[in-house]
C-alpha cells in the first residue's frame, strides 16, 4: 500500500523516484526494501509527505480496515484509499476541543473574576 501511494503521488505530481530518493535521503535500494516491508520510520513517512506536501495521514488507513500497524518508531500502512476522510474527521475533532477549551478558559478567567468581585464587596459590608 505504501509503494501503490507513493508511485500515485510520483505520477499525479510528475516527480521522479530519484529526486525522492535524494530528499529523503534513501537508496533506490533501501525504498525498495521500504516497499517490500510496506513500513517505514515516521521520521521518513514525514519527509515523504513534505516532499509531496500532504499530510502524513494520507498514507494512513482507518480503523474498518485494520490495517494501521504503529510499533516503536515503525508504521506499515495497508487498505484502501478512502480512509484519509477518517483522520480529516479527527483533525477537525481535535480542533473543535482546542477551540472549545480556549472558550473554557475565558471563562473560567471570567468567573475568578467575578468571585474577586463578590468577596470584595462581602468584605466592604
Amino acid at each position: 500500500m505504501l509503494e501503490e501511494r507513493i508511485k500515485m503521488l510520483l505520477t499525479e505530481q510528475n516527480k521522479k523516484v530519484k529526486d525522492l530518493c535524494a530528499y529523503i535521503d534513501m537508496t533506490d535500494t533501501a525504498v525498495r526494501k521500504m516497499y517490500a516491508r510496506d513500513s517505514c520510520e515516521i521520521s521518513t513517512l514525514k519527509k515523504i509527505a513534505n516532499f509531496f506536501n500532504v499530510s502524513p495521514c494520507f498514507f494512513f488507513e482507518d480503523a474498518d480496515n485494520r490495517s494501521v500497524h504503529a510499533t516503536h518508531n515503525s508504521i506499515a500502512v495497508g487498505g484502501n484509499a478512502n480512509d484519509i476522510n477518517s483522520f480529516r474527521a479527527i483533525q477537525e475533532m481535535i480542533n473543535e476541543v482546542a477551540a472549545q477549551r480556549k472558550m473554557t478558559e475565558k471563562a473560567l478567567e471570567q468567573v475568578e473574576r467575578l468571585v474577586g468581585v463578590i468577596e470584595k464587596l462581602s468584605n466592604q459590608n
